[in-house]
């Protein structure tokens, strides 16, 4: 339990304590009009202090953390039903010949309450909020620590997730790059000028939780046109985009885990056939994205692999339940769609 844990603990028990005298405060103001208000205090702060204080603090940091909280249910049990009747017949003996002689005493005739059941059901009564409130203290500030554990793995799984699609995009570009050279082809310089931009993106840029969806949109058009070098017919692949706002943000490098997925699948299918569609449009409540490619069934060597994997793992992570992701296969067309709250 940290510093500002320990804070909280201390002021809440302060706080209880002090309620709890200004209760006994009005309640002995209204049973006795006629007596003094500093009195009355006093009587209450006495009381407070050497009656309910001692058997509350021995309960929450002895008989709690020793046996409740081991599970020597009957452990605890067993030292209630002998400090309870205890604590209650001293505190009645400490109300008759101490608080008596100086005058803030309850009763004149207290001794009298050993043989009732008044003291034992007070003193009871005490044990069991006592209880019922450390309980709630503990289950409370367990369940922050959970919360930050959590809180915690969860960026710590993003972090891997995230690491994980820079080299899965590099490995693949790196690959367009080797068959270019190869061909001694004149993009090869604005193509690693391209991949410049796309790399400085990612390593600097997306390094962040959040990202302005106009930054994310002009990344995949720039992977966009450097994939086109690979298709035959580089009108096969669009992009369009209706994004009406410029102040929504998502987190970077989501959509393209698709879009790398729809090119290598179709490119390798498909070749001169390889047709990729894709579209973003967004608003002030919702970023709609749509991917769809071809692809022949009969040439896949693999399944779709880690990305989508990892993609569906980052929304779950990061939205829970508060996204939408379609997948269609159907007629050797691959379809996904898409749908992000906006922010």
């Amino acid at each position: 339990m940290g510093l500002h844990s320990n804070r909280a603990v201390i002021l809440g028990n302060v706080a209880i304590w002090v309620s709890l005298v200004l209760l006994l405060v009005v309640v002995g103001q209204f049973g006795s009009p006629e007596s003094d208000l500093g009195e009355i205090f006093i009587w209450a702060s006495a009381g407070v202090l050497t009656f309910f204080f001692p058997i509350t603090f021995f309960n929450t940091r002895f008989l709690i953390p020793r046996f409740l909280m081991r599970q020597k249910y009957f452990a605890y049990i067993l030292m209630l039903m002998i400090f309870i009747p205890v604590w209650s017949v001293c505190s009645v003996l400490i109300d008759h010949f101490v608080f008596e002689p100086l005058g803030i005493g309850t009763d004149e005739n207290a001794i009298e309450d050993v043989f009732t059941f008044v003291p034992y059901f007070v003193m009871f009564f005490f044990v069991a909020m006592s209880t019922l409130v450390n309980l709630s203290y503990r289950w409370f500030f367990q369940l922050q620590k959970i919360q930050a554990f959590e809180k915690a793995q969860i960026s710590s799984e993003l972090a891997l997730l995230k690491a994980q699609i820079n080299p899965h995009f590099f490995f693949n570009t790196l690959n367009n790059l080797y068959a270019l050279a190869l061909e001694n082809s004149p993009k090869t310089p604005s193509t690693i000028l391209v991949l410049s931009n796309l790399m400085r993106y990612v390593i600097y840029d997306a390094n962040t939780e959040k990202i302005g969806l106009t930054d994310e949109v002009k990344y995949i058009e720039n992977y966009v046109e450097l994939q086109k070098i690979r298709l035959l017919r580089p009108e096969n692949a669009s992009f369009e985009v209706n994004v009406k706002l410029n102040n929504v943000k998502l987190p970077p490098l989501l959509l393209i885990i698709f879009i790398e997925n729809a090119f290598k699948y179709s490119i390798s299918t498909m070749a001169d056939k390889a047709r990729i569609n894709i579209f973003l449009d967004a608003d002030e409540e919702q970023i709609n994205f749509t991917i769809e490619n071809n692809y022949d069934p009969s040439q896949m060597k693999s399944t779709h692999g880690i990305g989508l994997a990892n993609a569906r793992k980052r929304l779950d992570l990061i939205y829970g339940k508060n996204y939408q992701l379609t997948i269609e296969d159907e007629s050797s067309t691959y379809t996904v769609n898409l749908k992000l709250p906006a922010e």
